[in-house]
């Protein structure tokens, strides 16, 4: 499934809130409803008690090394991210 077809769901439940960027129409800002915030609630012990079932069956120290690792992951994804955003500044001015 898509990201626009999983924000289109959590829209028609009501738990999300979907708003065109005031600048830039092809980018959305999304945003929980009341009723978004409220059902965090009720699924935060439910994610945590599957990480735990999960994450219960390795030992601690390599749990311990998973998070470092996913952490440089996601600070690596940020860093390219980054980079592609600038790259395409750049070049957008060739494009007009």
């Amino acid at each position: 499934m898509t990201v626009s077809k999983s924000l289109g769901k959590l829209v028609a439940l009501e738990l999300v809130r979907r708003v065109e960027h005031e600048a830039d129409t092809r980018a959305k800002n999304v945003s929980l409803t009341d009723k978004g915030k409220a059902f965090i609630h009720t699924l935060v012990p439910i994610v945590e008690q599957i990480d735990a079932e999960f994450f219960g069956k390795m030992p601690q120290t390599d749990q311990q090394t998973l998070i470092q690792i996913l952490a440089k992951l996601t600070v690596a994804v940020h860093v390219c991210l980054f980079c592609w955003q600038q790259a395409m500044m750049h070049y957008s001015c060739f494009l007009l």
